[in-house]
């Protein structure tokens, strides 16, 4: 079995790739020398580079599955084609030989998970029911040919994710607490989740404040549909901040009912984050995932 520090091992990518990757990224765009590129190789599939805070943004995919993932997230670019006016997403201009790397016209601003404490109640606000807007046409999207991941699967992914962190998280919790874990992901989660039923819809897949990004227009943009699929529609509101989800959830329309399922998938939501910190080594975020564990469920 690969531990977490052998996965992290192997997502550190040598100088000389991120050397001749960067060469090509300048070639393609026809960068000049002072434009600044930034690396990003923390990305569990892909190494990304972004050029001038994000005006032009390229990735390179770390394994095959990685490259075929591409598939979908060319295809839903292509239909949204730069966004609604209010929201922005990147524009689809550089695809390589098979898909060995792809690269966008983005958005320039900064990521809204940085943001923090500095965004204002009004904008939060504003940036929720532009979302909100916005989701309701993504949703609208003609499903044919996305991946399809019913609720079944969304509980079978809960359900291996809790496994596959069992060692970090059942050290952390006392045993009563421990069990009331247990009862939530084998019972509780799924039972909820079946009860609800499903209304597929074509989904972002990833959508959170680390995939936002507040412009210096001050339009907001969307960005990494890597994970774009057909889910409940739940599924795009799970990881938005609880300062904006009021305003998203009126702009769309959303029921009581998806509010109900939004909110059984929010507690469960650490588990999805914690292999991804494991796997990097990360043991802030896996002290932070765990937190989050026991402040939501226990």
């Amino acid at each position: 079995m690969t531990t977490p520090s052998e996965r992290a091992e192997s997502q550190a990518t040598s100088i000389q790739t991120i050397e001749r990757e960067i060469a090509l990224v300048r070639s393609l765009a026809g960068l000049r020398d002072e434009d600044l590129i930034e690396v990003e190789d923390e990305g569990w599939d892909s190494r990304v580079y972004v050029v001038s805070r994000g005006a032009i943004v390229f990735k390179f995919p770390r394994t095959s599955e990685a490259r075929a993932a591409y598939d979908d997230e060319i295809a839903i670019l292509r239909v949204l084609n730069g966004g609604d006016g209010r929201v922005v997403v990147p524009t689809l201009e550089w695809v390589g030989p098979d898909q060995s790397y792809v690269g966008y016209r983005g958005i320039v601003g900064r990521q809204l998970g940085r943001l923090g404490a500095q965004l204002s109640a009004s904008d939060a606000h504003r940036i929720g029911r532009d979302l909100g807007a916005f989701l309701t046409t993504l949703h609208a999207t003609d499903t044919e040919g996305f991946v399809v991941v019913s609720v079944e699967d969304e509980i079978r992914q809960f359900a291996s994710t809790f496994d596959a962190s069992r060692d970090a998280i059942e050290s952390e919790f006392p045993r009563s607490e421990w069990n009331r874990l247990v009862e939530f992901f084998s019972t509780r989660l799924p039972e909820t989740m079946r009860a609800s039923g499903s209304e597929p819809r074509v989904c972002h897949g990833d959508l959170g404040p680390y995939n936002l990004i507040l412009g210096d227009d001050g339009r907001i943009g969307v960005i990494d549909f890597g994970d774009v699929g057909i889910f409940d529609s739940a599924k795009d509101f799970i990881g938005l901040d609880a300062a904006m989800f009021d305003a998203v959830l009126d702009a769309y329309g959303g029921s009581d009912v998806l509010r109900a399922k939004v909110e059984i998938r929010r507690l469960a939501l650490p588990a999805l984050d914690l292999p991804f910190y494991l796997g990097k080594g990360d043991a802030v975020g896996v002290a932070g995932c765990i937190e989050r564990l026991r402040s939501s469920l226990l």
